[in-house]
Parts: structure tokens; sequence; C-alpha cells
């Protein structure tokens, strides 16, 4: 079988560092770059749905909650953030993993 390329753009002024799909719907994607930002995007769309900035390092992991209404984003400086993204994506949490 062959592949089709669906959509191609930008997500990030550098490197993208990390992606997640959303497993629930598998319509909704996150992505992290060296701009210290996360990009919330709608599969298929060129232009984010949401965008959460805060990090101030490359954010270097993104994940979804099984329920696809929060992302969770760690930062090479050691943070973690956890975004509610029914809530306006305001920061929830910000915690410190320092050693």
């Amino acid at each position: 079988a062959m592949a089709t390329k669906i959509v191609e753009h930008v997500a990030h002024n550098g490197c993208v560092r990390c992606l997640a799909i959303g497993r629930k719907s598998a319509t909704l994607m996150a992505t992290g770059g060296d701009d210290h930002v996360v990009n919330l995007w709608s599969i298929g769309q060129t232009a984010p749905v949401m965008s959460f900035v805060g990090h101030g390092t490359p954010v270097e992991c993104v994940a979804f909650d099984g329920m696809e209404t929060h992302v969770i984003a760690g930062s090479q400086g050691g943070t973690l953030k956890l975004w509610d993204l029914e809530g306006g994506a305001k920061t929830v949490k910000k915690y410190y993993v320092k050693n």
C-alpha cells in the first residue's frame, strides 16, 4: 500500500521535539518544540487550535489524559505543566522535577 501525505505545515519556530495524538478521538494532536510552546491541533488543519506558553526551555514531551480534557508537557528545564483544555487552556498545575 502507498502512503499519501495529507497535510504539511510548520508547527513551531524551531525543532519539533515531540508529539502526541489523542487516543479517544484520534482527531487531536499536541506538539512541543524548541520555541518553548505546546500547540494543540485538529488533525488536518494547518493552524493550531490553541497554543500553551509558559515553559522557559524547549518542550521535550507531551501527553493527553484518557479523556482528552488535559495536556501535560515536560520541558528540558525540569518543569511539567498541566493544561485544562475545557477551561480555556489555563495552566492548572505546575510541577518542578529536579534531582
